[in-house]
């Protein structure tokens, strides 16, 4: 197995954003005729059960004692739709209170699956003569991870870099993978990616 350490201060400008393991639930909105629907999103492993509060002007929204919503992991569900009042702009501030403890009561809408940057860097350097990169980043665009893919026949310094760190950098025939700062050239299968991404 071929594993390399590689200074991040080195390929600082090609990493992702590092994310903490555990990701707040976001809210965006989408306008829609005369309302503004509430989505909120899970960027995390695991399912919450949330409560969204919702408070401004401009709007009207239905009132009564709110029920928890199940939010599944990597997914987009819409929590609430506003009606803006004729001639008014929504202005409006939220609050999402999240447990992880899941309450059999809690609504389940219909969830969006989302695509999630992992908590470490993730790159794939493809070249000309990698047997497997294509079906590897096929099947990684059906997971739920966004990732960097970087040729190196298109990008000579990156690949002059890395070479300092794989041997033979011209002979490989399987993918480059950068996950963490870690090189590894022996990975050819999605589950094994995710093994380390997760890890």
């Amino acid at each position: 197995m071929y594993k390399y350490q590689i200074l991040s201060v080195v390929f600082f400008i090609f990493t992702i954003n590092l994310i903490a393991q555990k990701r707040p639930i976001k809210v965006v909105d989408e306008k829609v005729s005369n309302r503004l629907d509430l989505y909120a999103i899970n960027e995390n492993l695991i399912d919450y059960d949330i409560i969204v509060t919702v408070k401004g002007t401009g709007f009207r929204q239905k009132t009564g004692k709110q029920r928890k919503i199940r939010i599944p992991a990597t997914s987009k569900v819409k929590v609430n739709s506003l009606v803006i009042e004729r001639g008014k702009t929504p202005q409006y501030i939220y609050t999402v209170k999240a447990n992880d403890s899941l309450s059999r009561r809690a609504m389940r809408p219909t969830a969006t699956k989302i695509k999630i940057d992992p908590s470490k860097v993730f790159i794939i350097y493809s070249s000309i003569k990698c047997v497997s990169c294509d079906s590897l980043m096929s099947s990684l665009d059906k997971s739920i991870y966004n990732y960097k893919k970087i040729n190196l026949s298109e990008n000579k310094e990156i690949s002059d870099t890395l070479e300092k760190y794989v041997p033979s950098i011209d002979t490989i025939t399987t993918p480059i993978i950068n996950i963490g700062g870690y090189i590894y050239t022996d990975i050819i299968t999605v589950d094994k990616v995710i093994e380390k991404l997760e890890k």
